[in-house]
């Protein structure tokens, strides 16, 4: 196997029996933790659109994910005692992506599909526009001290390299005045 393979393409082709490889054999799969002893940076994220503070809609930062994937995720990257014991594999898999990027604010977040358009003020959450996604989400534009909030350079180059892209700045599902429904800490 080519050491150079993407994490994610790693991801995509492990097999359960996978976990039962050396380290040294897993060491070609290039699937590591990120040493969060090693000091990093802030990372440097990509700028906030244009119309951040005028836009009715806060904008988050991260990558398109599909339920499939992270159940995948939550597979491949834990030991298979523990796959096997879990009910929500969904979860598991965004607890072992904050557990691999050692980033413990990343979380799961629906957000309004590219080029959807923008739902009537009356959305709750309940009556959702059926145009959204779900993405890993990194960061807020909600306020500052969310917007501060950001994993080092080492993470975020971490996820750049799994997800094969860089993150996207994704409009909330919520208009800003009913942000405090997230629950975002």
């Amino acid at each position: 196997m080519d050491t150079m393979q993407s994490l994610r393409g790693a991801m995509i082709n492990l097999k359960l029996e996978d976990k039962d490889r050396s380290d040294q054999e897993r060491g070609q799969l290039m699937l590591y933790p990120v040493d969060i002893k090693i000091p990093s940076m802030p990372a440097r994220l990509p700028p906030l659109p244009s119309d951040y503070q005028t836009h009715e809609r806060h904008y988050t930062l991260g990558w398109r994910i599909t339920n499939n994937w992270m159940r995948n995720f939550g597979i491949q990257a834990s030991s298979r005692d523990v796959a096997m014991r879990t009910s929500n594999l969904f979860l598991l898999g965004l607890k072992q992506l904050k557990w691999w990027s050692g980033y413990k604010h990343l979380c799961s977040f629906t957000t309004l599909a590219d080029g959807a358009p923008i739902p009537p003020r009356s959305t709750t959450g309940e009556d959702a526009p059926s145009q959204t996604q779900r993405i890993i989400a990194v960061t807020f534009s909600a306020t500052r001290e969310l917007l501060k909030r950001r994993p080092t350079q080492a993470q975020y180059d971490w996820f750049v390299q799994l997800f094969e892209e860089e993150p996207i700045w994704y409009r909330d599902l919520l208009p800003k005045d009913r942000w405090y429904l997230h629950d975002i800490e």
